[in-house]
């Protein structure tokens, strides 16, 4: 939450010791990078709670075309302190990152991009790491905390899960059935809360001049004020820059605070469905010299080796094969009964033996000696194979 960190002098949001830090959170802006200064200026000094509206509602940069007003609502600075526990139950979902919405016909959101991972972002009718469009029908009038049939951003309360977050009903709650978000925009009547010390503002703050809705967008609700209430054209395209970290400096609305600074503070959120993270590692690699002690773990499995007469494929597996052994397989009385191809492969491994000899008939029960060389080295044992038969 940058503006409780802006209030409690978190590290990096502080300037010489003072609240130099109320231009944060994210701003929109049309085309590939923004070209708007201070884009946040008109946030105003954190603890404004007096009952005077600000000077602008629009805190998040630049306006898209046909949009007359954009408003990211913000604990400590256009609201009461305690829209911190909405803050703290989407701060999950914030993605620090570029993202682009591409608009449709009649007020349909065709797809939302994460530019940066290059991935979908989807729509969700609920809050999560996801996308959404919170109509004026989707909420009771009667039943949501402004009780009226204006859409203001406490109605983000009937959407879950803040529908079902207790810290957040306490402070906002809804009575009525949870809302869904939807991809299409319906605009309705509009309330911008100017800054209080409760949200009973938001049950008389006057209706906005024109129609809209609130947008969802990973983490954050945006107030969207339509110019004459009409949707956006069919092609439109607004982009959203969000990050994770702190900003001071700026100059706007609570007074002049210098150059920007930006401080990487958090970890990076990793909150976009479908991105990967792809690691490269490079190390040398080397073959340990045949030792007496490395032969001596070559062994069959299983030893003995009961077999059920008729068995499919029998077979026993010789383990801890160094790279490059060779195994042959004798009878008591010195006949070589099989050869098996090398062990290959990186660190060796397995070679198992179909107990057929060189003939490719199957072998007889009784005990076998196996002969292990590698590197001029060599190792003997012996095994058991014991045939039987169901009466």
């Amino acid at each position: 939450m940058k503006a409780r960190g802006c209030v409690n002098f978190a590290v990096g949001f502080t300037a010489s010791g003072n609240r130099a830090c109320s231009y944060n959170g994210p701003r929109f802006f049309v085309g590939d990078q923004e070209t708007m200064d201070n884009p946040n200026s008109a946030i105003p000094s954190v603890f404004n709670t007096s009952n005077t509206a600000p000077a602008s509602y629009n805190n998040v940069g630049a306006l898209p075309p046909g949009v007359a007003g954009l408003h990211r609502p913000g604990s400590y600075d256009y609201g009461p302190a305690n829209y911190r526990r909405v803050e703290v139950a989407l701060s999950p979902f914030i993605a620090s990152s570029d993202t682009r919405i591409y608009w449709g016909s009649a007020g349909r959101i065709d797809s939302v991009v994460d530019l940066v991972h290059n991935t979908l972002v989807p729509f969700s009718p609920k809050m999560g790491a996801s996308w959404g469009i919170l109509n004026n029908g989707a909420v009771s009038a009667t039943e949501s905390y402004d009780q009226r049939p204006v859409l203001t951003y406490t109605d983000v309360a009937c959407v879950a899960p803040l529908r079902n977050i207790t810290t957040v009903q306490s402070t906002i709650p809804c009575t009525g059935p949870t809302a869904a978000l939807a991809e299409v925009a319906v605009p309705g009547p509009i309330s911008y809360q100017f800054t209080s010390l409760f949200f009973d503002i938001a049950r008389t703050a006057p209706p906005a001049a024109n129609d809209g809705f609130l947008l969802y967008l990973r983490g954050q609700v945006y107030v969207v004020e339509l110019l004459g209430g009409a949707v956006p054209a069919a092609g439109a395209q607004w982009t959203v820059r969000d990050y994770a970290g702190a900003i001071t400096g700026g100059n706007g609305a609570a007074g002049n605070f210098g150059p920007y600074t930006f401080t990487p503070t958090f970890a990076r959120p990793f909150t976009t469905p479908g991105a990967s993270m792809k690691f490269q590692i490079s190390s040398a690699t080397t073959t340990a010299a045949i030792t007496d002690d490395i032969l001596a773990r070559v062994h069959p499995v299983p030893d003995p080796y009961y077999i059920r007469t008729g068995t499919a494929a029998p077979e026993i597996s010789f383990v801890n094969v160094p790279t490059g052994a060779r195994i042959r397989i004798y009878s008591t009385s010195g006949v070589l009964v099989r050869v098996l191809d090398p062990a290959t492969g990186l660190g060796g491994g397995t070679i198992p033996w179909d107990l057929r000899n060189r003939a490719n008939a199957e072998v007889a029960s009784g005990v076998y000696f196996y002969h292990v060389e590698s590197e001029g080295r060599s190792r003997v044992g012996r095994m058991t194979i014991a045939y039987w038969s169901a009466r």
